[in-house]
């Protein structure tokens, strides 16, 4: 499995794929690959800004094209500030393809928090599992509207 990150805080070791729109399907949800935030913070760390700019032309080529932004966490930490944090990473994508030229009216930021994971936080004897918990930060897409061909949704290697 690629590891995305060892541990929190620190830089990628090795760079996952990057994210492929064509894997997009009405109300479907796409995990952006190769968006990172500091550990507590809801910064874009500058080598996030790639994937953002793709993310920006798969926008400004589909102008009929509405979508959600979530934003998760991991499990450390109370539910209350997870929702916040997830809350306000999922804005910072959104501010960020604003202060580029995408309407406000086309994004809509979400927060799920830690309710949503896709990976486990522990492993089965109970340890901490920092690779699991780094798949659970995540920022998703979700097309609100699509007029195109449904394609598959990409699936991603869970530990």
């Amino acid at each position: 499995m690629d590891k995305l990150l060892q541990q929190q805080g620190e830089q990628p070791s090795e760079k996952p794929g990057t994210t492929n729109y064509e894997n997009l399907k009405d109300n479907g949800t796409l995990i952006l690959k190769n968006i990172f935030f500091d550990y507590d913070k809801s910064t874009i760390r500058d080598n996030s800004r790639p994937e953002l700019d793709k993310l920006y032309d798969f926008l400004k080529e589909n102008k009929d094209v509405r979508i959600e932004i979530g934003g998760h966490t991991d499990s450390w930490g109370n539910d209350e500030y997870n929702q916040r944090l997830s809350n306000d990473r999922a804005n910072a994508v959104v501010n960020y393809l604003v202060k580029k030229g995408i309407s406000s009216s086309r994004l809509v930021a979400k927060g799920y928090g830690e309710t949503k994971p896709i990976a486990p936080n522990e492993n089965p004897d109970g340890t901490d599992n920092p690779e699991g918990r780094q798949l659970n930060r995540r920022i998703e897409i979700k097309l609100l509207n699509y007029t195109g061909n449904d394609v598959k949704i990409e699936k991603i290697k869970v530990p």
